[in-house]
């Protein structure tokens, strides 16, 4: 298990790109938005395996914070996504390219997409929010008893996740475009920009963020989002 962890994340990772709505369909079924939510609620067990199996406390103190973390901001990522799949009427990704040619959902729900992003470095474990592994009492996180190829998995599995998350927020939110992966390149600049300009924030914080600022705001976004729908 120590050395199939790291493994199963990268699989994990690779298997969104299989989702991934391209302008060129590579697997369109109707309900890929299902398995989307599926392989993003595995990744938890990933951050479980590779902090339980590595026999240290710090690893596996460092492998719960990161699945508390983990599951905080999924629920909101999960809440977000099944309001906009309530607008278009459908379960299936590539129709966000089709319900945007007129106006993107980044202009109709502005305050949402601010809090998309913020959930996304969050879900990430990027700065700052990268509890994972910059917990300065956990010498790394979940990752300590790991080493170069095992590392190297991880780490890889981690900014293959980076770029799913900007690829999939241009599509998701600006929809329609051939330069959508130059958009998404932007939003990998804006990543490393808000690593290098905030410092990292206390983990009760980060928790209290998600529970008792962001949820509210995305239960009242879903109802509006309902109205919306029923209404027009």
């Amino acid at each position: 298990m120590y050395f199939f962890s790291p493994l199963f994340g990268l699989l994990l990772c690779l298997s969104l790109w299989v989702i991934f709505p391209y302008w060129g369909i590579l697997s369109f079924f109707n309900f890929n938005s299902i398995l989307l939510f599926c392989i993003i609620s595995l990744i938890v067990y990933f951050l479980l395996g590779c902090g339980w199996t590595s026999f240290s406390k710090y690893s596996s103190i460092g492998s719960y914070r990161s699945a508390a973390q983990g599951i905080s901001y999924e629920v909101r990522i999960i809440l977000i996504l099944l309001g906009f799949f309530w607008l278009i009427n459908s379960f299936n990704l590539y129709n966000f390219f089709y319900w945007q040619q007129i106006l993107p959902f980044f202009l109709l729900s502005f305050p949402i997409s601010v809090i998309w992003l913020i959930i996304c470095l969050a879900e990430s474990n990027r700065s700052p929010f990268d509890f994972s592994e910059g917990e300065s009492e956990l010498v790394s996180g979940f990752n300590t008893e790991y080493r170069s190829g095992g590392f190297s998995l991880i780490f890889i599995t981690e900014y293959g996740s980076i770029l799913f998350l900007c690829l999939f927020t241009c599509v998701f939110l600006g929809g329609a475009g051939y330069f959508y992966f130059f958009r998404g390149f932007l939003l990998v600049f804006f990543y490393i920009w808000v690593r290098g300009s905030f410092p990292r924030l206390r983990y009760d914080k980060l928790i209290l963020v998600a529970w008792k600022s962001i949820l509210p705001f995305v239960l009242g976004f879903i109802i509006f989002i309902f109205a919306l729908g029923i209404f027009f």
